[in-house]
């Protein structure tokens, strides 16, 4: 797995081995050259784009991604008005019509049909559609914007709710402890560590 913290808004973004020498990009953030170049010096392509959830700083680079190598986009059904820009977000930057998701996506659950490593589960409310991506043989998660090191996502932009997020964080810490999670901020952390420090 590579880890790339974007300039931006320190966004990170994923790339995760898919076989066959392709990756999966999770939540490709600002720097699509960087992002592309670390693509190109490790795999042959890109399988799939899977999004966490529809805030911008997670796909600023999708449509540039999808260009170059003509790969699907992953994202809840529950979001994609929000990364579309039918739904405003009171306050954030989303009101500036530059970032809008301007590509065709599948409905997250899909990527879980087709490659049965992967698990996705519903944790809404950081965004309405929130999901987690858990690839079981790694032992590893992706947890967007829900749930960060000791901490979770923000609640008040459109779609956040706060009653959902506490039980979207109470259903991550049902999981196996010695599960690392990798968040869409900062550093990484275990459910374990999340059981015993998160205040949340």
């Amino acid at each position: 797995m590579i880890k790339i913290v974007n300039s931006l808004f320190q966004e990170n973004t994923y790339l995760i081995d898919a076989g066959e020498n392709l990756c999966y990009v999770i939540d490709p953030g600002s720097d699509f050259k960087n992002i592309s170049r670390k693509i190109d010096e490790n795999f042959n392509g890109v399988k799939a784009i899977l999004l966490t959830h529809g805030h911008f700083d997670h796909f600023m680079s999708c449509s540039n991604l999808v260009d170059k190598y003509n790969c699907p986009v992953y994202l809840s059904n529950e979001d994609k008005s929000l990364a579309t820009g039918e739904d405003s977000i009171i306050g954030s930057p989303i009101d500036n019509k530059n970032y809008l998701l301007l590509v065709d996506t599948i409905d997250a659950w899909e990527i879980g049909k087709l490659d049965k490593n992967i698990y996705v589960y519903e944790t809404p409310g950081h965004s309405r559609g929130s999901v987690c991506f858990h690839f079981k043989k790694e032992n590893i998660i992706f947890t967007g914007d829900t749930m960060f090191k000791r901490g979770m996502g923000r609640v008040d932009l459109f779609g956040g709710n706060y009653r959902q997020i506490i039980e979207s964080l109470k259903f991550l810490c049902s999981l196996k402890e010695d599960l690392t999670v990798y968040p869409g901020h900062e550093g990484q952390t275990t459910i374990k560590e999340e059981k015993l420090y998160n205040c949340f």
